[in-house]
């Protein structure tokens, strides 16, 4: 089984400042609106995606794990259009997707995320979280860190019943291959504290007795790796840089668990691909 994982591609271009007078959190979705005039939009363009899309189609993944920051400032039209790219992405069977604080930035977001996106987002909305998805002895859980926040923060949350409903789900697939997937850091002391997801501690604790063999997360906009609680830990770059990257991971299953196989592919020369980092090792079944 092939998986790979995209994060944070930013690929909207949000409306003009003027036309977003009247809207909820205009404080807010204006310093976004600045801070993506003034910086992102230079360094995250559409055609450096696309040539990662393209690489990403070519490599014939079985999942595409997405976790979050599609949008800017999480307007209708925004929401709009990266729901037009999440079509040409794969259909939401082959596409699983956590929302990021970008997507979710002011209150009226979640109502455009479920029309535009609809399929790839339970239909509860962030009461259907975690996702679970079991394909044969792999099993998906993608958390919602992502809630509306004032100005200048940037912290998630996943909140108490949705960590008492990952550890119901968790209890149910013992027997498989578990990853994790949120856009925040899951994990306390990985990121600043106005950008942290706030119950880390809690979800730390959770998976100190209910263990996963993966996490895969965003946000921090860097190549990452570590290991805690047992489990590999990786943060990719976003998509949409000038060394868009995306991390692959093939899994086999062998005698008594798994071997996965993991490599970080960045762009380099228009056209070309690099592979930075390679990985390999065995988890063991906890039967």
């Amino acid at each position: 089984m092939r998986l790979i994982h995209l994060t944070d591609p930013h690929l909207t271009e949000p409306p003009d400042w003027q036309h977003l007078i009247g809207r909820s959190h205009l404080g807010k979705r204006f310093l976004g609106y600045t801070s993506w005039s003034r910086n992102r939009r230079h360094k995250m363009r559409r055609e450096w995606l696309d040539e990662v899309q393209a690489e990403v189609a070519s490599r014939d993944p079985d999942q595409i794990l997405l976790t979050g920051d599609l949008t800017q400032i999480g307007t209708a039209e925004e929401i709009r259009d990266a729901g037009r790219w999440l079509e040409r992405l794969g259909p939401p069977g082959r596409v699983c997707l956590v929302p990021g604080n970008h997507d979710t930035y002011a209150r009226d977001s979640w109502p455009h995320l479920l029309e535009a996106w609809s399929g790839y987002l339970p239909a509860q909305g962030p009461r259907g979280y975690p996702l679970v998805r079991r394909i044969s002895d792999v099993a998906l859980f993608g958390l919602c860190s992502a809630v509306p926040t004032r100005p200048v923060s940037a912290c998630g949350l996943v909140g108490e019943a949705q960590m008492a409903r990952l550890e119901t789900a968790l209890d149910a697939h013992p027997d498989a291959l578990r990853l994790l997937l949120l856009h925040h850091p899951p994990l306390p002391g990985m990121i600043q504290f106005r950008k942290r997801l706030r119950d880390a501690p809690d979800l730390e604790r959770l998976l100190s007795t209910a263990p996963v063999d993966l996490m895969l997360y965003g946000h921090r906009h860097r190549n990452l790796a570590t290991e805690r609680l047992g489990a590999r830990v990786f943060c990719t770059a976003p998509a949409s840089v000038h060394r868009g990257a995306f991390r692959q991971f093939d899994v086999e299953t062998d005698e008594g668990g798994w071997r996965i196989r993991h490599a970080l592919i960045v762009r380099g020369a228009p056209g070309r691909f690099d592979t930075l980092e390679t990985s390999e090792w065995q988890v063991s079944g906890r039967g």
